[in-house]
């Protein structure tokens, strides 16, 4: 009982003030691609190259988003074990291209025979320049799951009225105003933006096995823990893309007389482009994280008979088979037992020595040495202790033992023939009463 008792005190100082113990960080990049189409570009530069007259055509469409986030994978224990998943400050970058834009460009360079040169550029007659292209970027703190702040990030671009065609007033009407111009023109406009929010983390392991979820922002995701060295997790990262945006068209018209202009649009059509959800898989990134791992080997340690006053020592080798420190704390349950040192740190693929030692008890002891340590898969490993002191049969005075009894003296009579009054203490009354009785056959024996 007095073992059961000191192993379970053990166990409670062990598990006295929890000790929090992590893996290296593993750093982790997602990054992601979402379009409502492929992307398009065109781009001649200005051809012919060194000819007097060029042009410049360019063309580019642009439907989607992209995102890069940043972080770390981070596991923690005692158990259980758990697993979060941190962004870097700023480590987010969120991208937005959608839309139109086309280019014709025309450039004039022409030497002239009395000397001297005509530069000029300008659009291309009759071919319209505009640029509907929707594009920015934002930088966040990653990774946007439930309960951060803020939950989303947003990425927004407002286009102001550009003009698409013109259509000159005499075309329209067929006569012509002296002195008066005007027409009809179509403008166009609009603002798209987009949020991403992160929704979770699918931690799977090598096979790609889901084992657990992280659903909350810095929350933890509980783990079996490994008998291994390390473990292996594949965290794939989910999110939520939801783009909004509406194009606005404008018919105006317009009318130039005595150097003075009045535009008049004529109202605003909104044409709803995109409003809906769309989910976003950033794939998953293999993190590995370096364990410890103790290995002690015995299961009981035996010091067998210790000499009065003596000590005898054992040694015990602690392994660590794992890729990460092994920090042990060591700890006896009985008095008669020590351990040094009482605290060692194994490199991995290596061991530490501990040196076990049981000074002579009173009896036979027994006892537990508890090897607590920040191995996730076995917190606190113990070996059975064993010792027992000599027996100490004849016991004096002085010798801190118990004095032995008083024995009575043996009067003797004046006409006794066994001795005189005053002599020395004769044998106890069993052992005369024997000695009486092996005189008395004797002297039978005589008389035959």
């Amino acid at each position: 009982m007095r073992v059961a008792w000191g192993l379970l005190l053990s166990l409670l100082v062990c598990a006295g003030p929890a000790h929090a113990f992590e893996s290296t960080p593993q750093p982790v990049t997602y990054t992601g691609t979402k379009n409502l189409f492929d992307d398009f570009s065109f781009d001649t530069g200005w051809v012919p190259a060194g000819a007097p007259i060029q042009v410049h055509f360019a063309l580019f469409a642009g439907s989607g988003w992209s995102a890069t986030l940043t972080g770390t994978g981070h596991l923690e224990w005692p158990e259980p074990v758990g697993i979060r998943m941190l962004g870097d400050p700023g480590g987010g970058l969120f991208h937005m291209s959608m839309g139109l834009q086309l280019v014709a460009r025309l450039r004039v360079h022409l030497e002239l025979p009395v000397g001297g040169t005509i530069d000029w550029e300008g659009d291309v007659p009759y071919v319209p320049n505009f640029d509907l292209r929707f594009a920015g970027d934002t930088t966040f703190d990653p990774f946007l799951l439930p309960g951060a702040a803020p939950g989303l990030v947003e990425v927004q671009d407002t286009i102001p009225p550009l003009l698409l065609f013109q259509v000159d007033l005499g075309s329209l009407i067929g006569v012509s105003i002296p002195g008066v111009t005007g027409g009809f023109e179509l403008l166009a406009g609009g603002t798209m933006r987009a949020a991403l929010a992160g929704v979770r983390f699918d931690v799977g392991d090598e096979a790609g096995t889901v084992l657990t979820t992280i659903a909350q922002e810095g929350a933890p995701s509980l783990v079996a823990p490994p008998a291994a060295g390390h473990l292996t997790l594949q965290p794939r990262y989910q999110a939520t893309l939801h783009p909004t945006g509406t194009l606005d068209l404008v018919p105006a018209v317009f009318v130039e007389f005595a150097g003075n202009r009045w535009d008049l649009p004529l109202l605003t059509i909104p044409v709803p482009v995109v409003d809906s959800d769309f989910p976003w898989d950033f794939g998953s990134q293999t993190t590995r994280f370096p364990l410890p791992d103790i290995n002690v080997g015995l299961g009981s340690l035996g010091f067998g008979t210790v000499p009065s006053g003596g000590t005898v020592t054992r040694e015990l080798r602690v392994e660590n088979r794992g890729e990460l420190d092994l920090i042990v704390d060591a700890t006896t349950d009985a008095a008669v037992f020590t351990v040094t040192p009482a605290s060692v740190t194994v490199a991995p693929g290596s061991y530490e020595t501990l040196t076990v030692g049981a000074v002579s008890p009173p009896g036979e002891v027994r006892g537990t040495l508890s090897l607590a340590s920040n191995d996730p898969d076995e917190a606190l490993v113990t070996v059975s202790l064993a010792a027992s002191g000599p027996n100490n049969v004849e016991q004096t005075p002085g010798d801190g033992g118990v004095p032995p009894a008083a024995t009575p003296r043996a009067d003797v009579s004046s006409s006794g023939c066994c001795g005189v009054a005053g002599a020395a203490p004769g044998p106890a009354p069993g052992l005369a009463a024997a000695l009486l009785a092996l005189g008395l056959v004797g002297g039978r024996r005589r008389r035959r």
